[in-house]
């Protein structure tokens, strides 16, 4: 399982997920939905991924950095 990091090309706003196929997941974000990345202007990028030997893990990861809202932690994670 993949912990993906997205940030929008715009807004430079990020987005925290998981998913088995991020670029598949990357796909849906940039289409037009009603949830947060839907909303943003601009198209997301992938600019990290973790990988993990199951979800659970990398749940657990998504909501620790989710909780953490420290920008500059969650890039500085995701470049090491």
């Amino acid at each position: 399982m993949n912990l993906y990091l997205l940030q929008n090309s715009i807004s430079k706003k990020l987005y925290i997920g998981i998913s088995k196929n991020e670029l598949r997941r990357l796909d849906q974000h940039n289409r037009s939905n009603q949830h947060y990345t839907g909303k943003q202007i601009g198209q997301w990028n992938i600019i990290g991924v973790k990988h993990f030997e199951n979800k659970t893990e990398a749940r657990q990861e998504e909501i620790r950095l989710k909780k953490s809202k420290n920008k500059n932690y969650i890039l500085w994670y995701f470049n090491h």
